[in-house]
């Protein structure tokens, strides 16, 4: 790329953000704005604008009892997370096509993500007609079996925490709409080992999740099987959620769960 190209790509307060974080990660002690400023030969208030904004989103801290900044372990978490996410994915790939196979219908593989379920990736279905569920969609809390089937496996004050947080609309006749109906639902996933979406999201669509557990003895993540309830009918879905169970159970062994 030549040099006028180069520039034209560039965006000044970026790259002197990420210039003061490579200073910092080679860094044994704190550093000041003002010695930022001196050695890298930059404006102070430039760097004064920037520092603000790296220690707003937790990428710099103040050091204690001091006006000199560090690097935070932000950046160290975000590769752990990434890595532990590719694990996610190898380790559940083949249990997805295993079900889809099974089933027939879309399976799909979530989270929970700052207050929703977040779909990562799809199987897509065997039928003609099939649901397409693309990665990055979000899934309300109350209405979706993934969120349930996960949010049953976590640590109980930080789910009543969420379900006190969250909204409860009316999405169809089914849809759960109170905390404590909630918690009822939660306790039954527990006891099953799965959790039932019966059309509470979309009218004529049934769901059947199960948690993918980790050497934390939580739940990471869920599998679900989503189809119309003409093909995924009410009666098939306990069956479809036992046979799920025992296929996911190596998911979560892989995953260090014992």
């Amino acid at each position: 790329m030549s040099e006028i190209a180069e520039k034209n790509f560039q965006v000044p307060n970026l790259t002197r953000g990420l210039q003061i974080l490579e200073y910092l990660r080679h860094c044994d002690e704190p550093v000041s704005m003002s010695a930022l400023a001196r050695e890298l030969d930059y404006p102070l208030n430039s760097v004064m604008r920037i520092m603000k904004a790296l220690d707003h989103y937790g990428y710099v801290q103040r050091a204690v009892g001091s006006k000199s900044y560090e690097m935070s372990d932000k950046l160290m978490h975000l590769a752990r997370s990434q890595a532990s996410q590719k694990n996610l994915f190898e380790a559940s790939m083949g249990a997805m096509r295993q079900i889809r196979d099974h089933v027939g219908e879309t399976v799909v593989l979530s989270i929970v993500s700052e207050g929703e379920g977040l779909i990562l990736e799809q199987v897509q279905g065997l039928h003609a007609f099939r649901f397409v569920c693309e990665p990055g969609t979000r899934q309300m809390i109350h209405s979706s079996a993934s969120t349930k089937a996960i949010l049953a496996f976590r640590k109980e004050h930080e789910v009543d925490e969420l379900l006190q947080r969250i909204d409860y609309p009316k999405l169809t006749e089914q849809t759960i709409l109170s905390a404590e109906a909630m918690k009822r639902e939660l306790e039954q996933v527990r006891e099953q080992g799965y959790a039932l979406d019966r059309a509470e999201a979309l009218e004529g669509v049934n769901c059947v999740a199960v948690p993918i557990m980790d050497s934390s003895r939580e739940a990471r993540a869920a599998i679900t099987v989503t189809g119309p309830a003409n093909r995924l009918k009410l009666d098939q879905l306990d069956e479809v959620g036992e046979m799920m169970k025992v296929v996911c159970s190596q998911v979560s062994e892989n995953l260090g769960y014992l």
